[in-house]
């Protein structure tokens, strides 16, 4: 039976945006792919580390309601959307070590804001809300 490489079907965008603080997706660099090594690491951590302010003042608010309204036992609570970041940085990462490109501004914010809709712990209904939350974050 052939292998599949699901992650060959993927189409990933060709141009990366990283943020600047206090400034949202404006500083275009053509094709990370290109860059050495070294230097490309640079650039994603160094984005990584901008983003984090990003994240406190305007994600995190997010699950702090939930913490507050819904999520007494922190079930979707900003340490689970602060370990949804980690996973998936280190994951993106790892891609780029492959030579996949991954749009990091992006997924950041898509995985900072997967559950920002939500407003219980049960079946998760409000997918769509956590959607428009995300485009209007963008």
């Amino acid at each position: 039976m052939p292998t599949v490489n699901p992650i060959s079907e993927i189409h990933w965008p060709s141009e990366i945006v990283l943020p600047s603080p206090g400034k949202k997706q404006d500083v275009p660099i053509d094709r990370l792919a290109t860059l050495e090594i070294g230097t490309k690491e640079k650039v994603i951590s160094k984005s990584f580390h901008e983003f984090l302010e990003e994240y406190e003042t305007e994600i995190f608010p997010h699950y702090e309601r939930h913490e507050q309204t819904f999520d007494d036992i922190r079930v979707h609570s900003r340490m689970h959307v602060a370990r949804a970041l980690i996973f998936c940085e280190v994951m993106a990462r790892y891609y780029t070590k492959l030579g996949i490109e991954v749009n990091f501004p992006l997924l950041r914010r898509a995985i900072g804001l997967h559950d920002a809709g939500m407003e219980g712990n049960t079946e998760d209904i409000w997918e769509k809300d956590s959607a428009n939350i995300l485009a209007n974050h963008l």
